[in-house]
């Protein structure tokens, strides 16, 4: 009888993580600020083409900063715990590749801040939000 009461505690712990996390926006824009020498300000975008039930995404970025330019660059990561987290693999070598670290500012909506940084050493303070 006790181990039948730790399986089933068990199984009703297992299947309380499954549950899908919230579905994010096709599509989310704003702005990355970066500070290096001379402070400028660009618009960016996301477009969320899947999400899985455990929070995986793919989808494509556009980046239009005054050095480096990404137009429908693939990306995958996760959407988890209100964390945004995504990686793109480098196409153009004075961009390098990219990682996207964003936190969700509100409960109640598609709000995130974050970090996005490309391994070439650049680094944008960024803001994200529903279109």
């Amino acid at each position: 009888m006790r181990l039948r009461n730790v399986l089933v505690g068990m199984t009703c712990c297992m299947f309380s993580t499954v549950y899908a996390q919230e579905e994010l926006p096709r599509e989310l824009a704003g702005s990355g600020t970066v500070a290096t020498g001379r402070t400028s300000v660009t618009l960016w975008s996301i477009a969320i083409e899947s999400q899985n039930a455990d929070g995986v995404i793919t989808g494509k970025m556009n980046w239009h900063g005054r050095l480096c330019i990404a137009k429908d660059h693939p990306f995958t990561g996760s959407y988890r715990d209100r964390l945004l987290e995504f990686s793109a693999p480098e196409i153009d070598p004075k961009c390098g590749a990219w990682t996207a670290k964003l936190k969700q500012t509100s409960a109640s909506e598609f709000a995130f801040e974050g970090t996005l940084s490309t391994t070439v050493g650049g680094t944008a303070s960024v803001v994200l939000k529903p279109r």
